[in-house]
């Protein structure tokens, strides 16, 4: 991997603040200040991935009363999952409940997101 080249400028209060810490941990400010950046990084990257988490939600692909297809949930749960920022992904699991026919669907994203995606599709298909 080719390294690039980052330069900033830095007050000199902060400058000296940086020099003081990269010598305590007997580093370059380069050094120092690459290891703060990067551990900022991975730290949001953590955060992020915590908050993520899937859920399966059973959606009537295909009611008795024949109000909608399978076509159309498909559609609209990718309209909603987009605007949700949500992944929505169809399994191969059905059931029958006794009203129609539903499908399995796998949910991924932040769970606030999820929540507001199920409550979506839940006013656009009942």
């Amino acid at each position: 991997m080719r390294e690039k080249k980052l330069s900033i400028r830095l007050g000199d209060k902060l400058h000296a603040e940086l020099v003081k810490k990269a010598e305590k941990y007997n580093q370059s400010i380069s050094e120092y200040v690459r290891g703060v950046l990067i551990n900022k990084i991975i730290q949001r990257r953590i955060e992020k991935m915590e908050k993520e988490y899937i859920k399966q939600i059973w959606v009537c692909v295909s009611p008795d009363n024949g109000h909608w297809n399978e076509k159309f949930v498909h559609e609209e749960v990718e309209r909603i999952a987009k605007k949700w920022d949500v992944k929505a992904v169809s399994t191969a699991q059905t059931r029958d409940r006794g009203y129609g026919q539903e499908r399995l669907f796998a949910v991924s994203g932040e769970s606030e997101n999820i929540e507001g995606f199920e409550l979506e599709l839940d006013e656009a298909l009942y």
